[in-house]
């Protein structure tokens, strides 16, 4: 009976595990690019064979030199876009300079109040975000530095997808809030692979683990 207790535990603990941010391998990637124009774009269908449809993981990561100035313009940069016939999922700032919050949109809008300085320093004066999309589950994970920020439900992506930054409805470029002199520098990365079972994989499992040693006590 102990075994079986034993197994029961382990596969609530795997199931805990799985509410935290998802593994993912073969990552594609790409950079460090230097940031010398407000936009960039990648189409995922060219770059990557995703064609939707399958789960996937793209993050951005802009990593600023030590003498880099976050500049202190207007505000509205465009940080990350997911565009997805003509629907946009995305990272937007909220203010200028170091004081600038991060806050996301699509089906609707989720405020990050840490500033930028903060993120920027708590991350050795790197800042990422990325996008986790389950397809069997239709949902789009926001992560801000690998946190969870928001949870975008009913989202099907059946097609291929555009990730930009810089550019929404035309008036958001990122020199709102990075330098274009080369200062700053881009890395992006794209993964269709998951290190870490499903919950229904991981619940049969345990169950098939649960019986074995039911048997062996029969």
């Amino acid at each position: 009976m102990k075994g079986l207790f034993a197994v029961l535990a382990a596969a609530a603990a795997l199931g805990t595990a799985r509410a935290l941010p998802s593994g993912w391998t073969d990552w594609q990637s790409s950079g460090p690019t230097a940031l010398t124009s407000n936009t960039w774009s990648v189409a995922s269908n060219s770059a990557y064979g995703y064609t939707g449809n399958a789960d996937f993981a793209f993050r951005v990561t802009y990593v600023l030199d030590e003498d880099a100035t976050l500049q202190t313009g207007q505000a509205w940069a465009a940080l990350l876009v997911m565009d997805f016939s003509e629907t946009y999922y995305q990272f937007q700032t909220s203010a200028v300079g170091g004081d600038a919050t991060v806050w996301t949109s699509g089906a609707g809008a989720t405020t990050m109040q840490t500033p930028f300085s903060e993120l920027l320093a708590a991350n050795d004066n790197r800042i990422s975000f990325g996008f986790d999309y389950d397809d069997s589950a239709s949902t789009l994970e926001y992560y801000v530095n690998d946190v969870l920020v928001d949870t975008q439900n009913g989202v099907d992506i059946n097609a291929w997808v555009t990730f930009k930054a810089g550019v929404s409805d035309g008036n958001r470029p990122l020199d709102r809030i990075f330098p274009t002199d080369g200062s700053v520098s881009y890395e992006t990365a794209f993964s269709t692979t998951r290190s870490i079972p499903e919950p229904t994989a991981l619940a049969l499992l345990a169950l098939g683990v649960a019986a074995a040693a039911l048997r062996r006590r029969g």
